[in-house]
């Protein structure tokens, strides 16, 4: 963190700035724009969606298609759930402890979530908790991510509510690192005709 010099400790300018109650909420806005940010290029990469067609699927303008790219102005929720979504894919958020991402970044290790999904269903019993899977179903020219969840309708277990997702991703999109991580698992044939 600092150095020790004759006179006290010397910390760097962000360590300054993110001990003020002001600097370390700028700091967090910063870091949310960007990731927002990069997540629309990393899926626009994938999308093998140029900026016109992408501007061409909002109905609006390639300008304003350009300017919310180069984060010019002020990213709304709604405008980044819109592009995301005409690009095949939406966010899912987490939430962390404050000034985690810069610790993780430092500390070279993977951001951890302020809370783990264990504890936040920790109340329930085992019977009447979520189950939710996430696969890759592999087609001739398409990858399909799929998401079901299987929730149950009362404290008895005997009803239950499916709902699910799925997103279709071209293999020529050249997004196979995506579908690769350890939160995809490819389902075989034979899952597939159970």
């Amino acid at each position: 963190m600092g150095q020790e010099r004759g006179y006290g400790i010397v910390t760097s300018l962000y360590d300054r700035f993110a001990r003020s109650v002001d600097g370390a909420r700028r700091l967090a806005s910063a870091r949310l724009r960007h990731e927002s940010l990069r997540s629309l290029h990393v899926a626009l990469d994938a999308s093998g969606l140029n900026q016109t067609e992408l501007a061409n699927r909002l109905g609006i303008r390639k300008s304003a298609v350009s300017q919310v790219l180069h984060g010019d102005g002020n990213l709304r929720v709604k405008t980044l759930a819109e592009y995301l979504s005409a690009m095949g894919y939406e966010l899912d958020l987490r939430l962390v402890e404050a000034g985690e991402p810069r610790k993780a970044l430092v500390e070279e290790r993977p951001v951890r979530p302020a809370f783990q999904e264990e504890h936040s269903k920790q109340d329930l019993s085992p019977a009447v908790q979520d189950q939710s899977d996430v696969r890759v179903v592999e087609t001739q020219s398409h990858h399909v991510l799929m998401q079901v969840t299987v929730q149950s309708m009362g404290t008895g277990g005997a009803s239950f509510q499916f709902t699910g997702s799925a997103h279709l991703v071209a293999k020529e999109s050249g997004c196979e690192a995506l579908l690769t991580a350890d939160r995809f698992k490819p389902m075989s044939r034979r899952e597939m005709s159970q």
